[in-house]
């Protein structure tokens, strides 16, 4: 900057970003994250359907729990 100024030219004007401001990185929260995300929509859907919490927390982890198997044969 002090060579442009030393040469007579005016420095360009700063560059203004218009990119959305992020959050933290999503290795520091994404576990936590997603398991909080998957009890918040089970208790979502508990509320919206008037189902007995306990029987549908116990389908969603059969269900959770098959899907696991698979993954894991898989690999």
């Amino acid at each position: 900057m002090h060579l442009l100024l030393l040469l007579g030219q005016q420095p360009p004007p700063p560059v203004q970003s218009h990119l959305p401001v992020q959050g933290p990185p999503s290795g520091s929260y994404g576990l936590f994250c997603k398991g909080l995300t998957h009890t918040l929509l089970i208790f979502d859907l508990a509320w919206r359907l008037c189902i007995n919490f306990p029987c549908l927390y116990m389908v969603a982890s059969m269900m959770l729990n098959a899907h696991l198997r698979v993954h894991t044969e898989i690999h």
